[in-house]
């Protein structure tokens, strides 16, 4: 089996997908000692594939693929679709080819959220060839207790959004709720912490601060380390995650798995995977995302709440052998039922 790893060690793809081809690959190489297919992980050269059996391609084109090879996807987001101008043309024709590649070479296709599974059946997919196989890593990072945030932050007085700045992570929106929080009775000391990388907006984002007079109230660090990261998790009041369009949102089971709570978007996949453990809200709606900052800052026993509720619908996100074997299934299914093309 090869495994393929396009744009692997890029920031474009993030940690987490790095994260799931391991888990994932690692799985599979201790089964393939004891089955037929054997496993041989690859980068982006048609020659290592020879006399390759199947090949799996976790971040979703099937861009190796070649006539009579057996190829199963991974299938994150039609983002390209639902947000068309936040994609430039040739992007976003190259996400929809990779899609179109997808369904018509792949023999199975793994979604990585029920919300995923029914949008990929709703532009096209085969019911019968797509399964829904959430990511199950909410503790892929080893969790080493932190003494004390980086950044000279104060532990408990800041909301961390941990997410690239993206387009459709709704910074903009976010910062303008987090101002008007203030003028609401949210106590100026508390600090705003949006981590990630750049991709050319840092700057504008923190002319947007300054211009809503947040200057001293937000940080943007831009792509900040994992120890890092780790610990702003630890210490942050609380996670706030206003994306506009998620495939998945493993920061938001990161953190509750972690024991934070979580504020998040109520639309695409966040519903799905916080449940009823988060305070939701509509992501275009900036009093609604006020409001929940409002209740997290000033409600202790919300936040209690918050914790016991998230760490329950952390728990099964946790099961990285559960999802290693739902792949291995699925690989099982699409050898035995051979080649699309």
């Amino acid at each position: 089996m090869l495994a393929a790893g396009r744009w692997l060690g890029s920031r474009r793809l993030g940690r987490h997908g790095r994260h799931l081809r391991r888990r994932v690959l690692n799985y599979l190489s201790g089964r393939s000692n004891r089955a037929e297919v054997s496993y041989h992980p690859t980068t982006p050269n048609h020659n290592q594939g020879a006399g390759a059996q199947l090949l799996l391609c976790p971040f979703g084109a099937p861009l190796l693929h070649c006539a009579g090879l057996t190829t199963v996807s991974t299938f994150y987001d039609l983002q390209a679709l639902a947000y068309p101008g936040f994609f430039p043309a040739v992007a976003q024709s190259e996400r929809l080819s990779h899609f179109r590649q997808m369904l018509a070479k792949a023999s199975r296709i793994a979604a990585i959220s029920h919300f995923s599974h029914q949008e990929a059946i709703k532009h096209g997919a085969d019911p019968g060839r797509i399964r829904a196989i959430p990511i199950r890593m909410a503790r892929s990072r080893s969790a080493v207790p932190m003494e004390r945030p980086p950044f000279h932050l104060v532990s408990g007085r800041f909301f961390l959004y941990p997410a690239n700045l993206w387009r459709h992570k709704n910074h903009e929106l976010l910062l303008t709720a987090f101002a008007m929080a203030r003028q609401q009775g949210l106590l100026h000391d508390f600090i705003l912490v949006c981590t990630g990388d750049g991709v050319g907006r840092l700057e504008e984002l923190r002319k947007l601060s300054a211009d809503l007079g947040l200057n001293e109230s937000v940080l943007l660090p831009g792509f900040i380390q994992e120890d890092e990261l780790e610990g702003l998790y630890q210490h942050s009041l609380a996670v706030v995650f206003p994306s506009l369009y998620e495939g998945f949102g493993m920061p938001v089971i990161e953190a509750m798995a972690r024991g934070i709570p979580v504020a998040c978007s109520n639309t695409t996949a966040l519903g799905e995977v916080a449940g009823d453990a988060a305070l939701l809200f509509h992501p275009g709606n900036p009093q609604q995302i006020a409001t929940a900052l409002l209740q997290l800052a000033k409600d202790p026993a919300l936040r209690h709440s918050l914790i016991k509720q998230g760490l329950k619908q952390a728990t099964p996100y946790a099961q990285a052998e559960v999802m290693a074997q739902q792949y291995w299934e699925l690989l099982s299914e699409a050898h035995a039922a051979g080649s699309m093309a």
